[in-house]
């Protein structure tokens, strides 16, 4: 039922920015479209300019599409990586195309954006078998010229016809006025013959004059309206000025011989054709163009208002070319730079079986059937349906979470089946080896012995959970954790839940909730951790970061939270120091970790139920998890915190900062409203230094016993570290603030605590640039506040997207290998736990427009989707929830605030004219009406509050209510999101369906990552909006089909440099005064005068150690004795420091004004985000005016 949905959308986009079809006026030849306003300022893709004269050209260079042609020609494909456009080559390409911009002089530049926006040609190239010598190629295009009145046909009633007709109308044009009956009410009128005089305002003649002075009189005479209504349809035809198409079909069989200079068709001499052919070995690399001949127009009439222009246009463009042998355009083989880059060289290992056909030129290609194509055509509006990824495995064993439970089949019977379930991967692996002959190369004996790897990771798992009954109890406490936390999330669950004795009996669980299972690849994840969560000295703990490696919305985070449970459970039962962090979880992005701190919520309060339960077990202490962010996000003292509770009480909702809003254990709201009284869960009790937040349903267990293990201000946190420690990347900065941060960590040898085990990173692939390149030096001192006696903390990774990953983790992580799971099989459609399905769950509708500005396209795209969406309600209301909401994705905060400014006047405006012009009924005015109010942005400038609101508001589901006579949306439902890449990661609403992306994101990795909150449940349409200015955007746009049936090959290399100059400027102080404080124990603030330099020795040979390679680490060896020596002197001179923060003689300060002024201080960050370069202007005395 999507299918249909999305039909519309494609459908009525196509017709709105491509043509025909854009109007509701008919004529009887259906080519023959009849359109109300110049085509130019109706369509904005699919057109072929005349050459445009500038000032300076003068006469038009005959031979200037030959010239630009010879620059144009079809690359030596096979010669420079085997033509693969969309990778290395399109990095080179682009590169060139960049300096070629650069270096050219103002007036070229000028003419280089003229061809970008107004292109005079457009072609498409394909390769064949050398032996075929001709092809036959459709070529198709449109012109537009003014309409006569008598080919204008438009909608009415007989009603209306006959009130003209009626005799006491005394309409002065019967005799030319015709109705055509459809039906016995409907049908269209006409005219047979068009009216003669001016018509313009002011200076009517003839039957103009006649038509106004009848229209005058009848407009006072006319009671019922009838009259007027019937003459603004007969107005329609005669006094607007119409254009008419007319479509050119040609069917060419062309020589297969270079045709470089442009050949006219006897159809029409001023359209063209170019061919160029390219033989290498056994093939022909052919490109064809079609050619705008129309002589050129001066700048100066190079308006889309201007008939000659109009007139002078192609419109809906097309080459279309049949043929039974295509050859692939890019034949995969070894390229170049397989020594240079073996990431790459696997990756095209794995795509090897994936073949391209055609690219297109100023235009996109398609080729039909996607495999063993015979038709080839170019397209302006592209479309591909992605597959999307099956996580399930054909005739697999069934291992449901209740079997793993406390509750489910003995050991015995658990361990038959994990090894069943193992045994299945490796018949998978042994039919990959058997069924490929690629597995015997290089690359493919290399991923089998990655695959064999992983099998041996799981049996080992296997064995040690049968020979070890404590580390097997463990294993089935961390799945009955997941297990309850699914079922918590229906209603009344808890309750019964809180009626069992759970050492006795079950609980009461249904069929459904009994079949609740692991995704394949979750359980294959826990299985693959168990050894190295066990064994300090594994390879996997010490010299490597397990790093998950799957599709947005494949259940990553399920997948590192069951190990999470599994080594908090195992450290409470195996430990008598089990006290402290056991678990970090990190994200780099506020939104995201607010969201993920809810999901981590539910299974942590499950587990400190499951410890009240079995405390024999797991120990008294509560099993709690404490969000650690930033100030603007979180209170981070209590003294604020008792402001937030203040607002919370005066203003509900709305005031919310503590980033919790439902009891994780009954899904009660934990702020309610009741006769205008808002009582809320938060209990601030300052002289204990505690935040306690109480549920207000009485029978929940979390309304007693001390409140929910969830804590949220910093002050608290430091005082009683969490179990599980929830924060942001750049949070960690504050270690060289704060006097508590070494409790995180039990760095100071506490006895009755020991350092985390372990530490999960998600979202990886967002550390990279200058932030990467901060969290890489930084994570020295990490590593070594959470390491003890030789023991260090197993590390999780996750992300979607990833390249060059082993290189992110080596500097990341301090030379640290990375274990990639799953891995891939022999191809890139199926690792087993993940396999490429038939069924497409989002379709890309790509659009680059000609002849328009982005921000026009940007308008005139958001008001076609609109109406699109309102043909989906007419066609049936009950299927439009899934896609009302809009969402316009940015690339910058810039571009969204420009938009922002458009939506309640030019946005709204244009929904509403093209509304009235293609559905004239008013009673769906709710589609336009008030769009200001039913827009949001998500951006970082909009603080955390409002942003938890908004995503609430996207929940809401699609609804109307009358009022006053009018349909009108109900309270909260969002009708446009403006939004920019905090929308890329880790939102997961299901409604959302239906994005725009203005402009290709900054990397592929983003363009996934944002494009995959579409379609996560019913089918989804991404519409990317090309810039053609920009060569990354134009070449997408051509390459579209190849870009995306392969996106995941095309993401870029992460780059991550800790050592830079400029790294070790901005975190280096950071560092040094973190690993002094927390690892050397002079955290309190008076401890600055305790400083001596060989406290750094240490700090100095783990650097040396984490990156033995690296050239660069001598720079920070130095800054650091630099430092050093200015922190002896410092503390010894005149008026010494005497702390590390403070008012008066302190030694750190943030960066700012003050810093950049008193140099003598350190300016140490306060969060990793404080990385971009800055300069301050200081005033030393006020301007002067001049006398």
């Amino acid at each position: 039922m999507a299918s249909e949905q999305l039909d519309i959308f494609e459908k009525t986009i196509k017709e709105q920015l491509l043509g025909p079809g854009s109007d509701v006026l008919i004529n009887k030849d259906p080519a023959a479209e009849v359109i109300s306003d110049t085509p130019l300022r109706r369509y904005f893709t699919g057109i072929l300019f005349p050459v445009k004269i500038t000032e300076t050209q003068g006469e038009l260079d005959n031979n200037q599409f030959e010239s630009s042609d010879k620059n144009n020609e079809i690359d030596d494909y096979s010669e420079n990586n085997n033509g693969d456009l969309t990778d290395q080559t399109l990095i080179e390409n682009d590169e060139a195309s960049t300096n070629e911009f650069k270096n050219t002089d103002e007036e070229e530049r000028s003419n280089l954006l003229s061809n970008h926006f107004y292109p005079s040609d457009m072609g498409i190239t394909f390769c064949l078998d050398s032996q075929i010598d001709q092809i036959n190629v459709d070529f198709s295009f449109a012109t537009y010229s003014i309409a006569d009145q008598e080919s204008v046909y438009v909608e009415s009633t007989k009603s209306l016809y006959d009130a003209l007709m009626d005799q006491k109308s005394e309409f002065p044009f019967k005799s030319i006025l015709n109705f055509e009956a459809s039906d016995d009410h409907k049908g269209v009128l006409s005219v047979s013959k068009g009216l003669k005089g001016a018509k313009r305002t002011g200076s009517k003649t003839e039957d103009y004059a006649k038509l106004h002075d009848w229209r005058t009189i009848k407009r006072a005479e006319d009671n019922s309206g009838q009259i007027m209504t019937a003459c603004y349809k007969f107005e329609e035809i005669v006094t607007q000025r119409h254009w008419i198409r007319a479509e050119t079909n040609i069917t060419k069989t062309i020589s297969l011989h270079d045709q470089k200079k442009p050949m006219c068709f006897e159809e029409n001499n001023n359209v063209a054709y170019t061919l160029t052919a390219k033989e290498k070995d056994d093939r022909k690399y052919v490109k064809i163009q079609l050619v705008n001949k129309y002589p050129g127009i001066q700048h100066n009439e190079y308006s889309n208002a201007k008939e000659l222009l109009n007139e002078s246009c192609l419109f809906q463009a097309e080459i279309k070319v049949k043929n039974t042998n295509f050859l692939s355009y890019k034949p995969y083989s070894q390229s170049k730079f397989s020594k240079i880059d073996q990431e790459y060289e696997e990756l095209n290992f794995l795509y090897r079986n994936l073949d391209h056909f055609s690219i297109g030129h100023n235009c996109s290609s398609v080729w039909i059937p996607i495999n063993n194509p015979t038709e080839i055509k170019s397209s302006f509006i592209p479309s591909y349906n992605l597959n999307e990824t099956r996580t399930t495995i054909d005739n697999a064993v069934q291992v449901s979470l209740f079997d793993l439970s406390l509750w489910g089949k003995p050991k015995d019977g658990v361990i038959a089946l994990l090894k069943e379930f193992v045994n299945q991967y490796q018949n998978w692996i042994e039919k990959e080896q058997k069924s490929s002959k690629d597995s015997q190369t290089n690359i493919g004996k290399k991923i089998i012995a990655n695959l064999d790897a992983t099998l041996y990771r799981l049996h080992e798992g296997v064995e040690l959970l049968s020979n070890d009954d404590t580390l097997f109890r463990a294993f089935q406490f961390a799945n009955t954790s997941m297990l309850l936390q699914f079922c918590l999330n229906e209603d009344d669950f808890y309750k019964d839940l809180q009626s069992k004795n759970l050492k006795t009996e079950a609980p009461s669980f249904n069929d459904n909730q009994k079949r609740f299972a692991y995704r394949p690849f979750q359980l294959a994840f826990l299985l693959i951790s168990i050894e190295s969560t066990v064994n300090p000295k594994s390879k996997y703990r010490t010299d490597a970061v397990d790093l998950i490696w799957f599709p947005t919305g494949g259940g990553k985070t399920e997948a590192y939270l069951a190990v999470a449970a599994m080594t908090i459970v195992l450290r409470r039962m195996n430990l008598e120091n089990y006290k402290g962090v056991s678990v970090i979880m990190r994200y780099t992005l506020r939104l995201l970790a607010a969201q993920q701190f809810e999901r981590a919520s539910k299974i942590i309060t499950v587990l400190d139920y499951l410890r009240i339960q079995f405390v024999e077990e797991l120990k008294e202490d509560p099993i709690s998890i404490g969000l650690w962010i930033g100030d603007n996000s979180t209170p981070n003292k209590l003294k604020k915190a008792v402001t937030v509770e203040e607002n919370i009480s005066n203003s509900g909702e709305t005031a919310n900062q503590f980033q919790i809003d439902t009891c994780p254990w009954c899904n009660e709201k934990l702020i309610q409203e009741h006769n205008g009284k808002t009582t809320h869960a938060f209990h601030i009790l300052p002289k204990k230094v505690k935040l306690k937040i109480i549920c207000l349903t009485k029978d929940c267990n979390y309304s007693q016993r001390g409140g929910l293990p969830i804590q949220i201000v910093d002050e608290c946190l430091y005082l009683r570290p969490p179990t599980l420690l929830f924060g942001t990347v750049d949070k960690f900065a504050m270690l060289s603030w704060e006097e508590g941060g070494h409790k995180f960590f039990s760095s100071l040898n506490k006895e009755d605590s020991s350092p985390p085990d372990l530490i999960i990173q998600d979202e990886l692939h967002l550390l990279t640039g200058p932030l990467g390149s901060i969290v890489a030096l930084f994570e020295t001192v990490i590593e070594s506040l959470c390491s003890s006696k030789g023991v260090v903390p197993k590390i999780i990774a996750s992300t979607a997207t990833t390249r060059n990953t082993a290189e992110q983790v080596k500097q990341l992580y301090g030379n640290r290998s990375v274990s990639i799971f799953p891995p891939p099989g022999l191809n890139y459609n199926d690792s087993f736990f993940a396999k490429q399905s038939n069924d497409s769950n989002r379709k890309y509708l790509g659009v680059m427009p000609t002849g328009n500005t982005g921000v026009s396209t940007q308008i005139k795209l958001l008001t076609v989707l609109a109406i699109a969406r309102l043909k989906v309600f007419s066609n049936d209301p009950n299927l439009i929830d899934p896609y009302w909401t809009l969402v316009s994705y940015y690339n910058s905060l810039k571009d969204v605030g420009r938009m922002y400014n458009k939506v309640g006047d030019e946005l709204q405006q244009s929904i509403q004219n093209e509304q009235a012009r293609l559905i004239s009924n008013y009673k769906l005015r709710f589609n336009w009406y008030g769009l200001k109010t039913r827009s949001r942005e998500l951006t970082s400038r909009i603080d955390s509050s409002k942003i938890k609101k908004t995503l609430g508001q996207l929940e809401t589901n699609f609804a109307l209510e009358e009022n006053n006579g009018y349909l009108n949306p109900t309270r909260d439902l969002v009708d446009l999101v403006l939004a920019t890449n905090m929308l890329s990661v880790g939102i997961d609403i299901a409604r959302l369906n239906v994005m725009l992306i203005n402009g290709m994101p900054r990397n592929t990795s983003e363009y996934i990552q944002a494009s995959s909150r579409v379609g996560r449940k019913d089918k989804g349409l991404v519409i990317p909006l090309f810039d053609s200015n920009r060569a990354r955007d134009k070449s997408h746009f051509e390459n579209f089909l190849t870009f995306h049936q392969s996106l995941y090959k095309q993401i870029e290399p992460l780059s991550i440099t800790p050592f830079t100059e400029n790294t070790i400027e901005k975190m280096i102080s950071s560092l040094l005064i973190s690993y002094i404080r927390h690892k050397k124990g002079l955290y309190k603030n008076i401890d600055i005068a305790k400083f001596k330099k060989e406290d750094v020795t240490e700090l100095k040979e783990l650097l040396k150690n984490r990156f033995p390679e690296n050239p660069n680490i001598q720079l920070a060896i130095n800054k650091i004795d630099h430092l050093a020596d200015d922190w002896i002197e410092k503390i010894h001179q005149e008026n010494p420091y005497k702390q590390y923060s403070g008012k008066k003689n302190a030694l750190l300060t943030r960066p700012g004004l003050k810093a950049a002024i008193k140099d003598s201080k350190w300016v140490v960050m306060q969060s990793m985000r404080d990385i971009d370069s800055s300069s301050y202007i200081r005033i030393n005395r006020h301007f002067e005016k001049r006398s």
